[in-house]
């Protein structure tokens, strides 16, 4: 431990990290969340991506700092745009819930996307529940970002909505499944697209 903080006090980035997790956990020390924080910033600060999202999630639960969204979305990004899967996902669920930024489906779906495409699981479930989600609502286009260009065309006419269906939306649909969407819920966007457009004049 004497050593650790050595490093840590000379400025080692990895020592300040787990410093930072020895003080959050309370193993060979105190619990001191206050701690914890000081010494996740000063790696954070630096640039290192688990101390950024520790950090964020400090911030997000208030432990050792009051509690601030907007702070823990900021190290959250940090962290994410170096690729690091936790923070993705947790930049995902702030945009989905609207947690220090405004709530935006198409930057949760970006979000959660990319943790998924590392091997997150929780992340390609949400990513599929905001799908659902999308078809659910009466304002929102059903299709997440990258994909509603294809599928929603911007003039609501019965020419477009045919269009949309014996075109696009079986392209649609296709890159939906190569992106690792599973097939039930393809089968329920299907199935929502007749509900919806059944239901409504055009």
């Amino acid at each position: 431990m004497k050593i650790l903080r050595e490093k840590a006090e000379n400025g080692d980035v990895e020592s300040q990290f787990n410093l930072g997790i020895q003080y959050q956990d309370g193993k060979g020390v105190e619990q001191n969340f206050k701690e914890a924080v000081k010494w996740y910033r000063k790696a954070a600060e630096q640039g290192d991506s688990d101390a950024q999202n520790n950090l964020g999630f400090m911030y997000e639960k208030g432990l050792g700092v009051e509690r601030d969204f907007d702070e823990a979305t900021k190290w959250f990004h940090k962290a994410a745009e170096q690729g690091d899967s936790d923070a993705q996902f947790n930049l995902g669920e702030h945009y989905e819930k609207g947690l220090g930024v405004e709530r935006d489906f198409d930057e949760a779906t970006k979000w959660y996307r990319k943790a998924s495409e590392q091997g997150d699981i929780e992340a390609q479930k949400r990513l599929e529940n905001l799908v659902i989600i999308q078809v659910e609502s009466p304002n929102e286009p059903f299709i997440p970002g990258g994909y509603k260009e294809i599928l929603w065309p911007k003039n609501h006419r019965r020419k477009c909505y045919r269009m949309a269906f014996y075109v696009t939306f079986p392209l649609a649909m296709f890159f939906l499944w190569a992106k690792g969407y599973s097939f039930q819920t393809i089968a329920t966007l299907i199935f929502s697209f007749f509900l919806k457009y059944k239901s409504e004049k055009v």
